[in-house]
C-alpha cells in the first residue's frame, strides 16, 4: 500500500436499506520500474457480529505497463584508427544506447572504468561507478574518458569501461568495452665513440656519447669503466657508474676524459672496458662496451 496502490478514504461501506451492492474504488500508483506481476489483497469483514460474510477475500493482480529496457556500450571511432584507439593523451568517447521500454521516460544505468596494463593514475582518468541519467527521450549518451600525456615508453596500454543496470529487470548487450592507449614515445639510440681507441700511459681516451630518437622526453644511460688486463687505479682511473641524461630534444653529444696511468712496468698494450646500459629496457645502444687499449 501506498507504493503501489492508495488505500480507499474510508474503510467503511455502508449498505442503505434497498441497495444491495456498492463499488469501492482503488487507486493504483503509475511508475517507471519494471516489475514483475504484483499481488494485493481486499477483505470484508462485518461490523455487526450477527451478520455474515460469504466471501471476505479477493486477490488482485497489479499487471505492469512497463518493459525492461536494453542498453548498449560502444566506443566511438576516433578518426583515422581502429576502432577501440586512441592516442595517448586524447580522449576516448564511449557510447550507451538505450532499447526497448518507454523511451518517453527517464531512466538510469551505472558507468564505471577499470585500469587493464593501463594504470588509473598514470594513463587515464578514471570514472568510478558513475550513474547515467536518461532523459525522456534520449536514446544515447556519449562519455568522453581522458587519457594522459606522458613521455615514457610503455608500448601501448589498455583499459575497459563497463556498464551495470540500476533497475534489476533491465538488461546490457556488450557490458565490456576495451580501449588501447597507443603509445606515441619512440625508443632512444646510445652511442658510444671515440676518436682513438688507443693511447699511451698517462695519456687520455676522449668520449663521446650520444642519443638518437627519443625526442620529447628525458633519456638517460648509465656508463662506467671495467677491467681486462689493465687494472683500474693502476693503469686508468675506474670510472663509478655515471648517469647521463638527454633533455627533450636536446641534441649533439656529451663528451668526457678517461685519464689512463703511468707506472715503471713494461706492461704495453693493456685494455680495459667503457660500458654503456640505458636506463629505460625498451631504449637501445649501438654497442654496450668500447675496448679501450693502454700502450
Amino acid at each position: 500500500a501506498d507504493k503501489d496502490f492508495l488505500r480507499p478514504d474510508s474503510p467503511t461501506v455502508t449498505f442503505p436499506d434497498g441497495i444491495t451492492e456498492q463499488f469501492v474504488d482503488i487507486n493504483f500508483k503509475d511508475d517507471d520500474r519494471v516489475e514483475s506481476k504484483e499481488t494485493f489483497f481486499a477483505s470484508l469483514k462485518t461490523i455487526d457480529r450477527v451478520d455474515k460474510v460469504s466471501s471476505g477475500r479477493q486477490r488482485i493482480h497489479i499487471v505492469d505497463n512497463d518493459s525492461h529496457t536494453t542498453f548498449d556500450l560502444t566506443v566511438l571511432q576516433a578518426v583515422g584508427l581502429e576502432t577501440g584507439e586512441v592516442n595517448e593523451g586524447e580522449t576516448s568517447t564511449f557510447r550507451i544506447t538505450r532499447s526497448g521500454g518507454d523511451l518517453s521516460k527517464s531512466t538510469k544505468v551505472q558507468f564505471r572504468t577499470n585500469p587493464g596494463s593501463a594504470s588509473k593514475e598514470d594513463d587515464y582518468v578514471s570514472i568510478k561507478k558513475q550513474v547515467i541519467e536518461f532523459d525522456a527521450g534520449d536514446e544515447f549518451i556519449d562519455i568522453p574518458v581522458e587519457t594522459l600525456q606522458d613521455y615514457s615508453i610503455e608500448g601501448n596500454e589498455k583499459f575497459y569501461a563497463s556498464i551495470r543496470p540500476v533497475n534489476r529487470y533491465d538488461k546490457l548487450t556488450n557490458r565490456k568495452q576495451s580501449v588501447t592507449i597507443l603509445d606515441d614515445d619512440k625508443p632512444a639510440n646510445f652511442l658510444l665513440e671515440t676518436s682513438n681507441t688507443a693511447v699511451g700511459e698517462g695519456n687520455f681516451f676522449t668520449i663521446n656519447a650520444s642519443r638518437t630518437g627519443g625526442e620529447g622526453r628525458v633519456s638517460s644511460a648509465i656508463i662506467w669503466t671495467s677491467n681486462g688486463d689493465a687494472k683500474s687505479g693502476k693503469d686508468y682511473e675506474k670510472l663509478a657508474k655515471l648517469q647521463i641524461d638527454f633533455l627533450p630534444n636536446e641534441a649533439g653529444s656529451k663528451t668526457f676524459l678517461l685519464p689512463t696511468l703511468t707506472d715503471d712496468v713494461a706492461d704495453e698494450g693493456e685494455f680495459f672496458y667503457l660500458n654503456i646500459r640505458p636506463l629505460n629496457r625498451l631504449d637501445t645502444v649501438e654497442e654496450s662496451r668500447l675496448m679501450l687499449t693502454i700502450n
